[in-house]
């Protein structure tokens, strides 16, 4: 959603367009006009082009400028003339040039008129002219939605759809009250998605007072991909029409499909032919729409450029109907409720490397003369690949110090734990020469002041890269997980009728 501040009152003394109680921006007459039609109606008025007040010049306006090109213009007379040359029929195999494009898809709050708010996000690229397009039924339509707010967004007319349905981002914005359902839709080759959301919303006619409310199903992610897939110039429209959507052979998102329970009654009785098997004309309550093929509409098919073919046709069912997809659907619910309350045993199947890992345990562990167990690292590479840590490890160790003068209390705790590690063995004084390369592990404490048992826990961190970029941690091996997870250790409590509990001090 773009947001501006630029849209202000023309005039102190209410709309000079159709002299009602409100700005010029919020017009419904003047949101009805094409671009063109809209500028023709600012110099009658003799009105600044980007903020609609009198008295000076876009030049000399103080507002921001077009929230799509940035130019000094309002967004409501934002036109792809801005970037491209008009197609006439001379030139109408020639290629268009690149531009972004965007269409102005107003918000309206009646409680204040200082605050609209583009939506949609219809923003795209035009793109090179082929041989073969269809031109689906677009239109633009104004939503009401909470607060008194009013969004213009893009709908397409489907009449293979047996029902509406709403994008989730565009619901989000009306802010709707909506009825909890379980239903799927099932489109094209019996693809299926579930819906979880249904609304209504009212939605008003940009070209006349037409009003209908539309019951919605809500759908999660997006309706279908942009409309028209490429950018698609036209230049036989005739100017005394009223499009329902001016930007038709724009390339932009869909926020709503109005499906066939609406779609019919919309169609008026007229309807223009720009020639044989070209694109055809509609009158309908929201505005003429253009729609069918172009250029003869024949796709060269073994070109790579041959344009995703779209087919919106939806059907909306009820999860309780009896077919295989729903028997499915409890098989897959029942199936995940076992696997939920079974303990879970893991598959005895080891991956490569948890072979290679255990080999080099049973091979390279043994017990020394004290009891203890001697166990080698398993590595995966030579350590002659790690670099220098012992200046990384030296500036952790520096820094740990200045941290531990500053906090008396956690440097006790800290030399009581180098003390008992002396004490246990853990650690003792190395006299290994630098030049030999070893791995120095740098450290730092954790401090856990709600802790009952140990406050503090020393991290020891092999995962720190050497001058080399490469870790300690980077060349070992990962052995097989020997520990149950904690769904099975959880789920044992059931099983027995007396458990014991203990915490594990050190690993």
């Amino acid at each position: 959603m773009i947001s501006t501040d630029n849209f202000n009152s023309s005039s102190s003394h209410g709309c000079p367009n159709c002299s009602g109680d409100h700005y010029l921006n919020l017009c419904p007459q003047f949101l009805a006009l094409s671009v063109s039609d809209r500028i023709l109606l600012l110099k009658k008025y003799k009105v600044c082009y980007n903020c609609f007040r009198y008295g000076h010049y876009p030049k000399s306006c103080k507002k921001s400028g077009c929230k799509v090109c940035k130019r000094k213009h309002h967004t409501l007379i934002h036109s792809t003339d801005y970037y491209k040359n008009p197609v006439t029929s001379k030139t109408a195999d020639c290629p268009v040039d690149k531009a972004k494009v965007a269409l102005s898809s107003v918000s309206v709050d009646n409680s204040d008129s200082n605050h609209v708010v583009l939506s949609a996000n219809i923003a795209a690229h035009m793109h090179t002219r082929t041989s073969g397009n269809v031109l689906l039924s677009t239109a633009l339509i104004k939503c009401n939605g909470a607060n008194n707010k009013k969004y213009i967004v893009r709908a397409l007319l489907d009449s293979g759809s047996s029902s509406c349905l709403m994008t989730e981002s565009l619901f989000k914005k009306l802010n709707l009250p909506h009825l909890k359902i379980h239903k799927y839709v099932q489109g094209i080759n019996k693809k299926i998605s579930p819906i979880n959301k249904m609304c209504r919303v009212r939605i008003e006619s940009l070209c006349e007072s037409y009003t209908n409310d539309l019951l919605c199903h809500v759908l999660p992610d997006v309706l279908t991909d942009s409309v028209p897939v490429r950018y698609i110039p036209i230049d036989n429209i005739p100017s005394n029409i009223q499009l329902a959507d001016p930007y038709f052979n724009t390339p932009a998102e869909i926020d709503i499909i109005i499906g066939a329970d609406v779609f019919w009654s919309l169609l008026g009785l007229d309807k223009i032919v720009l020639g044989d098997g070209k694109t055809t004309l509609y009158q309908t309550r929201l505005g003429w729409l253009v729609c069918g093929p172009v250029n003869g509409g024949y796709y060269n098919m073994l070109s790579s450029r041959f344009p995703p073919l779209h087919c919106n046709f939806t059907n909306f069912k009820n999860k309780n109907y009896s077919t295989s997809i729903e028997l499915d659907d409890i098989q897959n619910q029942l199936t995940r409720f076992w696997q939920l309350e079974e303990v879970y045993h893991e598959s005895s199947a080891l991956s490569i490397e948890e072979k290679m890992c255990e080999e080099h345990f049973i091979k390279n562990t043994t017990r020394l003369p004290s009891g203890r167990f001697c166990v080698k690292i398993p590595l995966k590479e030579s350590s002659s690949c790690l670099g220098d840590s012992y200046q990384r490890a030296k500036r952790c160790f520096l820094s740990l110090e200045r941290r531990n003068l500053k906090q008396p209390s956690l440097d006790k705790m800290y030399k009581n734990f180098m003390s008992e590690y002396a004490s246990l063995g853990h650690m003792s004084e190395s006299h290994i020469s630098l030049t030999n390369l070893p791995y120095f592990i740098p450290h730092h404490g954790v401090l856990r002041e709600n802790s009952s048992t140990t406050k503090l826990r020393v991290v020891f961190n092999a995962s720190a890269p050497t001058t080399s970029g490469i870790s300690l941690n980077k060349i070992q091996m990962v052995g097989p997980n020997v520990q149950d997870d904690l769904t099975s250790i959880l789920l044992r409590f059931r099983m027995h009728k007396y458990v014991l509990s203990a915490d594990v001090e050190k690993m």
